[in-house]
């Protein structure tokens, strides 16, 4: 049954409809447009009707809310982003599976000069329903990733493009696991 008629779930369907799902965006100029901190956050009600993406199809209402910041600057060789936010997901009857996750993330951009390109390092927890293993599964996530284009010619230059995810699975009951992935090409472009 996709809707529910519990008297909680009622009261949630019509808290979806009445209420707009609430977002809150601020942004920070400290030195005209070079430095700029933006600060955001969110809220967001619902209902999944397959929370463990198995066959038993238990549904569950949830809350969830995320907060954060993002650092960019445009001043010097290299440009910087960086991101951390966290969030929270609150299961009303699965109240185990609920989750705080946090985000971390750093890019440096060179985009001047004869070589330019860009490096990318972050770290997350990821709490998410895994239909490959039919489970809620919890990550910690840590991506890589090196972007560098140079040109030989006026009319050829080449690029590497190469990333690196590590995945470590941790739940409670099994032995932590890790699936680690490399990524590369270079490709020449006219």
């Amino acid at each position: 049954m996709i809707f529910s008629t519990k008297p909680q779930h009622l009261f949630l369907l019509v808290l979806l409809l009445v209420l707009p799902l609430h977002q809150a965006r601020a942004l920070l100029n400290l030195d005209g447009t070079k430095n700029q901190i933006f600060v955001f956050g969110e809220v967001s009600f619902g209902y999944s009707t397959n929370i463990f993406a198995d066959s038993t199809q238990r549904g569950d209402s949830s809350f969830s809310g995320e907060a954060g910041a993002e650092y960019n600057r445009r001043a010097g060789l290299l440009a910087v982003n960086a991101i951390a936010k966290i969030g929270y997901q609150h299961f009303n009857t699965y109240t185990s599976e609920s989750s705080v996750n946090p985000y971390f993330s750093i890019e440096l951009i060179k985009s001047t000069g004869r070589t330019t390109g860009s490096f990318t390092a972050s770290a997350y927890r990821e709490s998410r329903s895994d239909s490959a293993v039919n489970i809620r599964t919890q990550s910690w996530n840590i991506p890589l990733g090196l972007l560098l284009k140079y040109p030989f010619s006026e009319k050829f230059y080449g690029t590497s493009q190469t990333g690196y995810l590590k995945r470590t699975y941790t739940q409670d009951n099994l032995t932590p696991l890790q699936a680690p992935s490399l990524s590369s090409n270079c490709p020449i472009f006219a």
